[in-house]
């Protein structure tokens, strides 16, 4: 079985695909559909900054994800994007003008997040399928780790601009944007490096560039990552990625490295 699906073509893998994601588009319930509840009526920005949005969904049963059994038929209300209050059905009393939302037979969890991902804003797939996927499964948070799957950089950047205004629906995105690696040719979202001074340079373009942290990978060479970890501290960017070649483990956790992968 393994064999003939490793032989199947291109083409049948992205029929496969976009069948399995229309059947998940076609088929989302409790998590996935108050996913939805939340952030559609949330991600529109008033024209009317001093009027309140008010959100409220009843009859929800919340999962807190903390080890406390389901709570049922219980309401939740949201202004202005912040949960004010969570009780009872009945004990809340509901805002005029307060868009409700009944979620019976549905379910309410904490967001989701991702943190590591390379293809939320992916020029064919990322705006119409793998952004609407992640809020449908209820993924409302990503790290985006850079690299060719992720995107331009300047457009990751935008992306995650826009859905901060609320012009777009998707997750909120944390991003590399690029990523240091060593003297050797790469993509273009890679930036060489080879010694101390290259490697601050390059902290501090990625931190002018817009960047939520810098990502180092294996090629770097010694001199260059402690030089880029002092950089990264100094200028207090978080440094994550993979352990460089050149140097251990232990070496990395105490330059500072947030995240090793």
């Amino acid at each position: 079985m393994r064999n003939k699906w490793c032989t199947l073509n291109k083409k049948f893998m992205t029929s496969c695909y976009l069948q399995i994601q229309q059947f998940y588009m076609n088929s989302l319930t409790a998590i996935y559909f108050t996913a939805l509840i939340f952030i559609l009526p949330l991600c529109a920005k008033s024209q009317e900054k001093d009027v309140d949005k008010i959100l409220v969904v009843t009859n929800v049963t919340i999962i807190d994800t903390k080890g406390s059994l389901p709570k049922a038929h219980m309401t939740v209300m949201i202004i202005n994007n912040v949960i004010t209050n969570i009780g009872e059905k009945n004990k809340i009393k509901i805002p005029k003008g307060a868009f409700v939302v009944d979620a019976s037979n549905k379910f309410i969890i904490p967001g989701l997040w991702a943190m590591h991902v390379h293809d939320v804003c992916n020029s064919k797939w990322g705006k119409s399928v793998f952004m609407p996927m992640y809020i449908a499964n209820g993924v409302t948070g990503v790290r985006d780790m850079g690299g060719p799957n992720s995107g331009v950089p300047d457009t990751v950047f935008k992306r995650r601009e826009e859905i901060k205004e609320g012009k777009l629906l998707a997750p909120r995105i944390v991003a590399a944007g690029y990523f240091i690696m060593g003297d050797v040719r790469g993509p273009r979202e890679a930036i060489r490096v080879s010694n101390d001074s290259d490697g601050r340079h390059a902290v501090d373009f990625i931190k002018n560039a817009g960047a939520d942290f810098v990502k180092v990978k294996e090629l770097v060479p010694r001199e260059a990552y402690f030089a880029i970890a002092d950089e990264a501290r100094k200028q207090t960017i978080p440094l994550v990625g993979h352990v460089p070649f050149s140097i251990d483990a232990v070496e990395a956790v105490n330059a500072g490295q947030k995240r090793a992968s």
